[in-house]
């Protein structure tokens, strides 16, 4: 029975002793916890390159490289840095900067740890700096065992010249505040039901009315981590409208608009049950953001409300009337050929900035020469608010055989629209004008008369035919010939209707041999008097002239003399037996007339 209560008690005594030892290395952890570090250092850098520490005050919104710097207390060693199970993370929780940062390296300098954070957006002013977190970094005792997986630094504190202080009145070197910057993007009024209200009476209520505004003043990230009773809106009386239940309205931040490339921050304002006095189109409103360093930040803004129209009710004049109207379109290119497909793009808009229309019906009506080629001729659009555009496109076809010049196609718009709370008609006709050309088969045959051989200061003349196989009439048809540095022949012809052929005629005279090119240029007009070329060159060679060759006869030296000699000779001769044979005869015939004196006869016995 004793050695059962000797057992026990041994047993009892060794589970304490157990016990014991496992609190003793839990408290042996904590202790490692708490000095496994011995210094600590802050620096604050303008650059991300560490070379510019800081020298003046921080500046709201700019950012900073912050090195934090531990050293590594004796006894302890460092396990490794790329340990998967050593990665590191970092939290601002304090001195002013914002929990968002570009990145984190961390390295060992001789058992000095070096946290390196790169980019830290200072949010604003702080009195004192908080304590910052860094976990993930394991530690090692002598004795192999693992002492802290965080380390919690308490004194890594921002010295107090870096920040504005609080009493002071303001200068070049105090960091900038937050100052709200409100603009309000879209403002909506709702029945009870929660459909959209077009138009609000004198005295009529409003069940919520919202308002979307962007605050240039801060940016997203500046209040993206509040909470919704940091954001308090309120609803200013004076300005004509009024809430029945209270003037605090319900205040919410939604998503950025990026489009600008900034994160500023957006709200969305809701005020319900709204009255509406019938004295002012436009609503007075103030916000409140708490920020997280304590700081109350108060800004106005002012919605112009669309829906309220304010004038005389008893003078009866009924608002302009609205119409649609097509303030540009396009259909590509400067001309449409016959036979080609094309969209015409339009953009068409409500003249009226007060009164929305809907029920919209457009109806296309081309021309004879111009087809719709996808589709029906007819759209529906279900509504177009004030003021607003609206874009549409349309393909059309123009048919092979269209007539050249300019096509109308009708546009017309059948809308309706309300008018204190009476529904309305309206309706608008628009035309849009589309030249269309036909294709240009204007053709020339090539120079065949032209030979390749010419010879100098002979003319020759060719010929250059051609046929309008076109569709429609071209006009001022005309030619030019150069050639070398002769004088440019030009040649004038004038209109080929369509199917029509005709003719220039060149007159070509070389005046220096050698290799020559020419060229013939065609010009004419079309239809919409756009001007075309159409060029043949040509290579012709010149030579000179050819002239047959002459011998000349041998002559004999004394031919001369002797020839002067036979020469008199013979006309000495000549002359004498001409005058024996001329003397008898004239002295019959004197003597015939004598005897019978009639000139008659003696013509017919001669």
């Amino acid at each position: 029975m004793n050695n059962k209560k000797l057992t026990r008690a041994a047993a009892l005594i060794a589970a304490l002793l157990l016990l014991a030892t496992s609190l003793g290395g839990l408290f042996s952890m904590t202790a490692y916890a708490a000095g496994a570090y011995t210094d600590s250092s802050l620096t604050i850098y303008t650059d991300v390159n560490k070379e510019y520490e800081i020298s003046r005050k921080l500046a709201s919104r700019d950012k900073y490289t912050l090195e934090f710097k531990v050293r590594v207390a004796d006894g302890y060693q460092i396990a490794s840095l790329n340990n998967t199970n050593n990665k590191v993370t970092f939290e601002l929780t304090g001195g002013g900067f914002s929990k968002k940062y570009e990145s984190i390296t961390v390295a060992n300098d001789d058992r000095t740890l070096i946290f390196t954070i790169k980019n830290a957006v200072f949010n604003g002013s702080q009195d004192r700096a908080s304590p910052f977190k860094i976990s993930g970094i394991s530690f090692l005792s002598n004795s192999g065992g693992t002492a802290i997986s965080e380390i919690l630094v308490a004194d890594f504190s921002i010295d107090s010249k870096y920040y504005k202080d609080s009493s002071s009145s303001g200068g070049d070197d105090d960091p900038q505040l937050w100052t709200p910057d409100i603009v309000v993007d879209k403002v909506t009024a709702r029945d009870s039901k929660g459909d959209v209200i077009d138009f609000l009476d004198k005295d009529s209520v409003v069940g919520k009315l919202e308002i979307v505004f962007t605050d240039f003043g801060l940016l997203y990230e500046d209040v993206e981590d509040m909470n919704e009773e940091d954001f308090t809106g309120y609803l200013v009386s004076e300005s004509g409208f009024t809430s029945s239940v209270n003037n605090k309205g319900q205040l919410r931040l939604i998503n950025p608009d990026k489009s600008d490339g900034f994160d500023y921050a957006r709200f969305r304002l809701t005020f319900s049950n709204i009255r509406w006095d019938g004295s002012a189109t436009s609503l007075r409103f103030r916000t409140q953001y708490y920020m997280w360093n304590g700081e109350r930040v108060a800004g106005n803004g002012t919605a112009t409300i669309p829906q309220a129209k304010v004038g005389d009710d008893s003078s009866g004049v009924a608002p302009p009337t609205p119409f649609i109207i097509i303030s540009q379109y396009n259909y590509g290119k400067d001309y449409i050929q016959a036979g080609q497909e094309f969209p015409l793009d339009i953009s068409f808009k409500n003249t009226s900035s007060d009164i929305p229309l809907e029920n919209i019906v457009m109806t296309i009506t081309p021309p004879e020469d111009l087809t719709i080629a996808t589709a029906s001729n007819s759209v529906y659009i279900d509504a177009l608010k004030a003021g607003g555009s609206m874009g549409h496109q349309i393909r059309l076809q123009a048919k092979a055989g269209a007539a050249v010049g300019s096509k109308s196609v009708e546009i017309k718009f059948a809308y309706e629209y309300l008018v204190d709370k009476k529904r309305e008609k309206g309706e608008t006709t628009e035309k849009i004008a589309i030249p269309i050309t036909q294709i240009d088969r204007f053709e020339v045959d090539p120079i065949t008369d032209l030979p390749e051989i010419m010879e100098v200061g002979e003319n020759y003349y060719f010929t250059l035919n051609f046929i309008n196989r076109g569709k429609s009439t071209v006009y001022n048809v005309s030619g030019v010939n150069t050639f070398g540095e002769a004088v440019p022949d030009t040649q004038h012809f004038g209109n080929v209707e369509a199917g029509k052929t005709g003719s220039l005629e060149f007159t070509l005279v070389p005046s220096t041999a050698g290799e020559f090119s020419g060229e013939i240029v065609l010009q004419y007009e079309n239809e919409n008097m756009v001007t075309n070329h159409i060029t043949l060159p040509y290579n012709v060679t010149v030579e000179e002239a050819w002239m047959p060759p002459v011998d000349p006869e041998p002559v004999d030296p004394g031919m001369g003399e002797e020839n002067k000699s036979i020469n008199w000779l013979q006309l000495s001769l000549c002359t004498v037996g001409g005058l024996l044979i001329a003397g008898p005869l004239a002295l019959y015939i004197i003597k015939r007339i004598k005897a019978k004196g009639n000139e008659e006869d003696l013509d017919e016995d001669f």
